[in-house]
Formats: C-alpha cells, structure tokens, sequence
C-alpha cells in the first residue's frame, strides 16, 4: 500500500500542483484588478435580478455573460497552467517527449534535473546521454567521445564508471565488459582484442588483473589459468603453449616461476619438476631430457645444479653421483660409464679431477689411484696394468709418469717409493755408480757414487742421489713416446692460439679460458736412433727402433 500511494505521489502530483497553482494565480489576478472592473465582474458573477442585459444573444440563443465570463477565467487559469506545466517546468517523461530534457553540462539548469537527459557541450555536442540525479550521472547511461563515438554504456554513479558497463576505443571497439567502481574495471570482467576475441576474463581490482582469471592467445587458446596480483601471475597457475600443451603448472610472483612447479615441453613432456627462485630453477629438483628420462636429481641453485645431486645417461644408468658448484662437479663424487663401470672416484675441481682420486677404464680395471690437477693425473700416485698390479709408483706431471721426478732422491727415498729392488749393483763404467734394478717395473736408477767408497751397501750410500732413470718396458715406453707427441701438439696449438707456456725456469702460467699448463718441449739433437729431447728442466734419451721408441733414459739438462 505503502508503495502504491509513493507510486500515486509520483504520478499525480507533478500533474496536479501546476493544476492548482494556476488556479490560485487566476483568483490573485481578478482579485486585483481595479475596483471598477472588479464591481462589474460581480456584477456579471451575481446579477442582483433576471434580465436580458445580463446576457449575450448568440443567434437564437442566450447566453449568460456569468457563463463567459467564467470560461474565461478558465481559459486563462489553463493557459497559465500550460506555459507553466509545459514549458516553464515540465515533468521528466513529458520533458522527453517534447525534447526539452537536452541540457548544457555544468549548467544550473543541468544541476537541478533527475531522470532522463542528454547533456551536451558548449557547442551543442552530445557528451552524455541517460540518467540523471541532480545533474550527476548516476543511473544507466551512455557517454560520447567529442566526434560522437560511444566510449562508455552501462551503470554510472556520480558522473564515473560503476556497475555493469562496456567501454569502448577509439576504433569503436569493446575493449571491456564487465562491472566497474570508481571508473575502474573492479569485479568480474572481460577484456578484448582489437579483432574482438577474449584476451582475459576473470577478477579486476583497481583496474588491474587481480584474482582467478583466464588469459587467452589472439586466436582463443588459452595462455594461461590462475591467480594474477596486479595484472601479473601470482600465485598458484597453469601456463599454455600455443598449441594447448600445459607449459608450466605451479606457483608464480611476478609473472616468473617462484616456488613449487612443473615444467613441460611443447610436446608434452615433463622436463622440470621441483622449486624454482625467479624463473630459475633452485632448491630440490628434477630434470629431464626431451624424450621425459631422468637427467639429475637433486640440489638447484639459479639453474645450475649445485649442492648433492644425480646424474642419468639417457639409459637410466647412473652418470655421477656427488657434489656440484655452479652447474660443475665440485667436491667428492663418482663418474660412472653408460654400462655403469666406474670412470672415476675422488675430488673434483671446476669440473674436473682434482685431489684425490681414482681412474678406471671403460672396463672398469683400476688404472690410477694418487693425485690429480685440472683433470690429468698430477703427483704422487701409483699406475696399475690390467692384472691389477702396480707398474708405477712415484710423481706424475701433466698425466704422465713423471720419471725426473726421481731424480735426487737416496736410495733409501727410492726404495720407500717402489719397495727393495730386485737387484742391487755397481757399475764401474764411466763414473762409478750403483745401480738399483726394478724389473717389474721395468726401471734402472742411476746413483753416481764417490770413487773412494763402492761399497753396494745402500746404508753405506747414504750421500748417493739418483742421477738418471732407465726404461725398457714396451708399456712404459709407449707411454713415453705418447707423452712427447701430445707436448708436442700442445705446443704448436699454443703457439697458434698464444696461449702462454711453462718456462724453463719452471714458471707456469696459462691463458684466460682456464687451458691446461703446457710444459714446452724441443729436441735437442739427434745423433743416429737417439733423438734427446728438453722437457721443462730435464733430458730424455730415447732409442729407437725404427718410428718406436726401444729405450729411454732421463737425466738433469745439461746447460
């Protein structure tokens, strides 16, 4: 009931107060009109007696001049009530339905008016045109760029953008659909391509992307699922490749992976699963190769494995199991073959053997066990044959037996190194000397000794040194005639690249790319099979037979 006398009250009142204002104004006027007129205007109203003069013949007819006179009072109280109802003020529908609800905006005409309108500029052009509540644009309403185009339709409170709207650009294009507040895309709501497909449909908050939403490729595909804070990724969400794969499905900051997820090829297969620190991955992880195998498994740190990890040939044998720095073995670890013999157990460097540690073959047979330096056997180590038997024991320099490093030594040093010789003698040629036999490892050292004392008591020997070192065995040997071919290359790739070489002083320096030293060597001389070549600091005599090398002896270098 309540409701019907408001809706009565909004109806019949703006139509019936025109009404009765005009009539009082009527009134007003005869009521001061001069006592004359006003003395006959009674006269006519309130004839004291019946006669013809208080009538007007019209044809056969009388009428009386009180009737006239009334309808013409009338007649001006609705003329009155007219230009006032009518022009003057009329009632919103009636001002839409004559035209008169066009207003210039920030007018004081404007600012008094509710309901329906147009607001139009200075110069005449539409800029607004729907509800109005006391000038303001508050209600359903349509808002006009200066050329005519449409820039904004839907619900408005004063004057801005809030509730269910579409906005346009300036190519007439719904760039957004969906709610507003504040003139800010708020709630949920669409965002579109020039070409009209979707570019995103979900939450909004101060007009940026914020909450569960969908991004989509220019084609329709979806580019991505979840969680945005301020128009970026955050938060739990699924990446798309444009074809539909799954690219990554995990947790984003900032538009980047951070924290747990999945990484996927385009074809669908996994290649990284585990914790990732600004789209790199870092912490626990796993990664895989195209085809979905198991690569490593462990620590991350800025994409690069780091820490304790695994590592997997595509077989699924294990590779290495260790430490890691920086993307680089580093620490202790073990490599193994693709068959899962092992390569190599001890300390690395950089990437490299380094320390303490064992080599193998690719058959698995222990061949090296001592120290190594920028992955080559370098130190005291001891060097095994296929039986498992130690052929060498001493100093090795740049993965090579370093035989001058026995050089100097009492024989009581030798024989801590490589145990009692199998035979023990002097040799009276040239400068008498004791000579200590290893058979087994094919070597003779030389010790020169004092012509006034050959006793072959080692004990006795005390002052003796090791002045030069035989060798015979085919393996030594080989190795040998192996080792001056690769200083040779080294050298002449040195030289071509300009990396820096070991001097003869025994410094060594190397070039900015982290090369191996190389150990400069030359040939002395050649004098019929025996060519005698410098290496670093000392000589090496070698015999040949034929291209082979049959017998070799090195000595201190002659300067």
């Amino acid at each position: 009931m309540k409701m019907l006398m408001q809706l009565s009250d909004m109806i019949v009142k703006p139509v019936i107060t025109p009404v009765r204002t005009a009539v009082q104004k009527a009134i007003a006027a005869v009521t001061n009109l001069p006592k004359a007129i006003q003395a006959k205007v009674e006269a006519m109203l309130s004839p004291k007696e019946q006669s013809l003069k208080n009538y007007v013949r019209f044809g056969r007819r009388y009428v009386a001049k009180r009737l006239i006179l009334m309808i013409l009072i009338v007649s001006v109280a609705l003329g009155i009530l007219a230009y006032q109802f009518l022009y003057l003020n009329p009632p919103s529908f009636l001002r839409e339905l004559l035209g008169r609800n066009v207003f210039v905006v920030n007018s004081k005409e404007v600012a008094k008016y509710s309901g329906y309108g147009k607001v139009v500029d200075e110069s005449g052009k539409l800029i607004y045109e729907g509800d109005l509540k006391k000038g303001t644009f508050t209600g359903s309403g349509t808002v006009y760029a200066s050329n005519g185009d449409v820039l904004y339709k839907g619900e408005m409170k004063d004057g801005k953008m809030h509730g269910a709207g579409e906005k346009y650009n300036a190519m007439r294009e719904v760039v957004y659909k969906g709610n507003f507040a504040d003139d800010q895309y708020n709630g949920e709501g669409t965002t579109f391509y020039t070409d009209g497909d979707i570019r995103y449909s979900g939450q909004f908050k101060n007009g940026k992307m914020s909450g569960d939403g969908t991004m989509y490729y220019q084609d329709g595909k979806m580019m991505y699922k979840g969680l945005f804070v301020e128009d970026k990724y955050a938060g739990k969400g699924t990446e798309y490749y444009f074809n539909g794969q799954v690219k990554y499905d995990g947790l984003f900051l900032d538009n980047v992976y951070e924290g747990e997820g999945k990484l996927f090829a385009e074809t669908g297969n996994k290649v990284y699963e585990g914790t990732f620190s600004g789209g790199q991955y870092h912490g626990a992880g796993k990664l895989y190769d195209k085809d979905g195998k198991l690569l490593y498994d462990g620590g991350f740190k800025e994409g690069k494995y780091n820490s304790e990890g695994k590592e997997y040939y595509g077989n699924g044998q294990l590779k290495y199991a260790g430490q890691y720095a920086a993307g680089k073995y580093q620490g202790a670890g073990a490599l193994n073959g693709e068959k899962g013999k092992p390569l190599y157990t001890g300390a690395f460097v950089n990437g490299k053997y380094d320390g303490q540690g064992e080599l193998y073959d690719a058959d698995g047979n222990l061949r090296y066990k001592g120290q190594f330096k920028a992955g080559r056997e370098d130190g005291p180590g001891e060097r095994y044959n296929l039986k498992g038997m130690v052929v060498y024991k001493g100093q090795f320099q740049e993965g090579y037996p370093f035989y001058p490093g026995f050089l100097d030594l009492a024989p009581q040093k030798v024989e801590e190194l490589l145990g009692k010789a199998t035979d023990v003698r002097i040799s009276e040629k040239g400068t008498p000397a004791l000579e200590m036999v290893y058979a087994g490892s094919n070597m003779l050292f030389r010790l020169e000794l004092d012509p006034a004392n050959l006793d072959p008591d080692p004990e006795k020997q005390k002052e003796a040194k090791v002045t030069s070192v035989q060798l015979w065995g085919s393996e030594q040997l080989a190795e040998l005639q192996q080792m001056i071919k690769d200083k040779q290359a080294a050298v002449k790739k040195a030289a071509t690249a300009g990396q820096a070489t070991e001097t003869s002083a025994g410094g060594k320096t190397g070039d900015a790319k982290d090369e191996p030293v190389v150990t400069p060597i030359k040939e002395v001389r050649k004098s019929g099979n025996v060519t005698v070549y410098e290496i670093g600091d000392d000589w090496y005599y070698c015999s040949y037979n034929g291209s082979v090398i049959a017998r070799a002896e090195i000595t201190k270098a002659m300067k």
